[in-house]
């Protein structure tokens, strides 16, 4: 990662964070995504009951913040 943009200048990947959020929320889950304060990384955290939704959305989101700023 060369340099943190702001999420929301990445094209999609709020929009992704917010489906994802929907999706996992009703069953308690949650979406975190933050930038790292020590390391040159983005954090996702994605909690909830079904592994193949959290497999999904993580591979979705990751891949849209990769495209746009490295990984």
């Amino acid at each position: 990662m060369r340099e943190k943009v702001p999420f929301d200048q990445l094209d999609g990947v709020l929009q992704l964070v917010s489906q994802a959020e929907a999706d996992v929320k009703p069953s308690g889950g949650r979406v975190l995504l933050r930038y790292s304060g020590t390391e040159p990384k983005a954090r996702l955290l994605i909690e909830g009951r079904d592994a193949t939704v959290l497999d999904k959305w993580t591979q979705k989101i990751a891949e849209a913040i990769k495209r746009q700023v490295g990984g």
